[in-house]
C-alpha cells in the first residue's frame, strides 16, 4: 500500500529470498539456521537497486547492525509496533510457521521482542498498529516519509539554440559573466550582456575561487546588488570556475537566492554546472570549501557553446567519455561508434551525459551514500596531473581514465579484454591515447602531498578510488597512498626514489 501511495516498486525481502532459494523461509531456517537467513537477507539488501522503492524486511533484519546502519544510510526506516497480545491474536489467525516462535508463542515471543528491542528504537520512527488497519498504517508511514524526505529539486535544464531572452532578468538578477565572452562572443553574447542592467564581469581560472579574494568580490557584487528589485537571483554565465564562484556566491547569500547556470564552455555544460556543487579554494588547494545548491535552471545554449575553439571540444570528450562509462547505456554504444566529430559530437550526445549524470546525483544527491563518487573516475591522479602539468582540466581526466582503467586491471576488476576496448576507445575513437610518457615525472613527495590534500581522501593514509569492472559498472574502494603513488611509479607518473 506504501508503494502504490509513493508510486515506487515493492520489495518483499522474504519473497524474494524464497524465489531465489526455492524454499520457504520456515524451510531455510530449519535447514541452514538463522544466521544463514541473515547472511542471505544481508546480501540482498546490498545489491538492492538505488532506484526508489519500499522495503518490506522481516523483525530479526533489523538487528544486524550493518544492515540497519545501511537501511538508514539509503532510506526512511520505519518500525511498525504491535502490542503482545495483538502480535499473539494474529500469529492465531495465520497460517505462516514460525520457527523462532515455537513451541509456544506466548512465551517465545516477549522474550525475543525483549532481545531486540534496543535495535527496533534504532530506526527513524517507530509507530505502533495495534488500532490502526492496514489503509491507516500506510497513510501514516506516507505522511511521515513525505515530512522527512521533501522532493528535492534539481533545477530545469533547457536545451536551445539561441540564448534565453535577456529581458527575463531585468532589474531582479545579477548577471555574474566571464570578461572573455563580451569579446569573444561579439555578435551573440555582447549584444545580449548590454541589456542587462545589473552585470558584473570576472576573469575566469582558477584563482576566481581563491578564498582570500572572495570578500573583495562580494562587496563589489553587494554595491551593485543595492540597484537590483526584490527578489534577487544569481545568473552565472561561463565555466567551472564562473560557475563555482556564482553559485557558491548565491548559496551564502541572503542564506540563498536562486540560481541559474548559462555554461559557455562543454566542460561545463557536460559536467559542473549540473549537480549542485559549488567551491572555493583553499591556498591554491582545489575545492576545499562549498556547499551543495541546486540551480533552479540550467540553459544549454547552442550558439554560446559553438563559440569555443575545437580543442576546447577535444578537452571535454574526458568527461563525456566517463558518463559513458560509468552509465554504460544504450546511447554510450551510438557515442562510440559515432562519425561525428568535435561540437557536434558533443551536442548530439549532450542530453545522454546530462541524464547519466543526474540518475547518479539523485541517487545520492549530498554524497551520503558513497555512489556520487563514482563520479570521480579518472579524477584522482587527473588533479595531480592538472596540478603539476597544468593540463587542461578534461585532458587531465582523460590521462586520469588510463590510469583507472590500469589500476582496475592490477586490482582484478576489469578483464583484459575490457581494458583494451575501452583503452581503444579512448586512444583510437577518440584520439586521446594515454601520453602518461611524454610527461615529466612527479617527485613521490608533491605527488603524495596532493594526494593527502585530495577530498576523497578517508584518511591520512587511505583515499577513495573509483575502479572499473565493466562498461556500465563501476565501484569505490579504498587504497592506501602508499599503494597508489607505488601504482603510480609502476605506470611511470612518478620518479623513483
Amino acid at each position: 500500500m506504501c508503494a502504490l501511495r509513493l508510486g515506487v516498486r515493492f520489495i518483499d525481502t522474504d519473497q524474494v529470498i524464497a524465489q531465489e532459494s526455492g524454499a520457504s523461509i520456515a524451510q531455510l531456517l530449519e535447514r541452514e539456521g538463522e544466521a544463514a537467513l541473515r547472511e542471505r537477507e544481508r546480501q540482498l539488501i546490498e545489491r538492492l537497486s538505488v532506484e526508489p522503492c519500499v522495503v518490506a524486511v522481516g523483525g530479526g533484519l533489523i538487528t544486524m547492525e550493518p544492515v540497519r546502519k545501511l537501511l538508514r544510510a539509503r532510506g526512511f526506516v520505519v518500525g511498525l509496533d504491535a502490542s503482545v497480545p495483538v502480535l499473539l491474536s494474529r500469529l492465531a489467525q495465520s497460517k505462516e510457521v514460525r520457527p523462532l516462535l515455537l513451541p509456544d508463542p506466548s512465551v517465545t515471543l516477549p522474550a525475543l521482542l525483549s532481545r531486540r528491542e534496543a535495535a527496533y528504537r534504532d530506526v527513524d520512527v517507530r509507530i505502533c498498529v495495534d488500532d490502526l488497519s492496514a489503509e491507516q498504517a500506510a497513510e501514516r508511514v506516507c505522511l511521515l516519509y513525505r515530512q522527512e524526505q521533501p522532493v528535492l529539486t534539481m533545477g530545469e535544464v533547457c536545451y536551445s539554440d539561441s540564448l534565453p531572452d535577456a529581458g527575463l532578468y531585468g532589474n531582479r538578477s545579477i548577471v555574474l559573466f566571464d570578461q572573455v565572452l563580451a569579446t569573444v562572443g561579439r555578435g551573440v553574447l555582447g549584444p545580449w550582456l548590454s541589456r542587462i542592467p545589473l552585470r558584473y564581469e570576472v576573469a575566469a581560472g582558477e584563482s576566481l575561487k581563491e578564498l582570500s579574494g572572495f570578500s573583495t568580490h562580494v562587496e563589489q557584487i553587494l554595491t551593485l546588488a543595492q540597484r537590483a528589485e526584490s527578489p534577487v537571483e544569481v545568473v552565472a554565465i561561463g565555466g567551472g570556475s564562473v560557475g563555482d564562484f556564482a553559485g557558491f556566491f548565491a548559496s551564502v547569500w541572503k542564506r540563498g537566492v536562486p540560481l541559474v547556470q548559462i555554461p559557455s564552455t562543454w566542460l561545463s555544460a557536460i559536467d559542473s554546472a549540473h549537480g549542485g556543487k559549488n567551491a572555493l579554494n583553499v591556498g591554491k588547494i582545489k575545492n576545499q570549501i562549498g556547499t551543495i545548491v541546486f540551480a533552479k535552471q540550467i540553459h544549454l545554449c547552442r550558439e554560446l557553446l559553438f563559440l569555443q575553439p575545437k580543442e576546447r571540444a577535444r578537452e571535454a570528450l574526458g568527461e563525456l567519455i566517463k558518463m559513458a562509462i560509468i552509465d554504460g547505456g544504450a546511447w554510450t554504444q551510438e557515442l562510440f561508434s559515432s562519425t561525428l566529430s568535435g561540437s557536434e559530437l558533443l551536442w548530439r550526445f549532450l542530453p545522454d551525459a546530462v541524464r547519466a549524470k543526474y540518475s547518479v546525483v539523485r541517487a545520492d544527491p549530498y554524497e551520503k551514500l558513497g555512489l556520487r563518487h563514482h563520479l570521480n573516475l579518472g579524477h584522482t591522479i587527473g588533479h595531480v596531473l592538472e596540478s603539476v602539468h597544468q593540463l587542461p582540466h578534461g585532458l587531465a581526466v582523460a590521462q586520469g581514465l588510463h590510469f583507472a582503467l590500469q589500476v582496475s586491471r592490477k586490482r582484478g576488476f576489469l578483464a583484459e579484454t575490457d581494458l583494451r576496448y575501452l583503452e581503444a576507445i579512448l586512444s583510437e575513437r577518440f584520439g586521446l591515447p594515454d601520453r602518461k610518457g611524454q610527461l615529466p615525472k612527479i617527485p613521490q613527495r608533491r605527488f603524495l602531498e596532493l594526494l593527502s590534500q585530495d577530498k576523497k581522501r578517508t584518511s591520512n593514509a587511505a583515499i577513495r578510488f573509483v575502479v572499473v569492472e565493466q562498461l556500465g559498472q563501476v565501484r569505490t574502494v579504498e587504497i592506501s597512498l602508499a599503494e597508489l603513488c607505488a601504482l603510480a611509479i609502476e605506470q611511470g607518473y612518478v620518479l623513483t626514489e
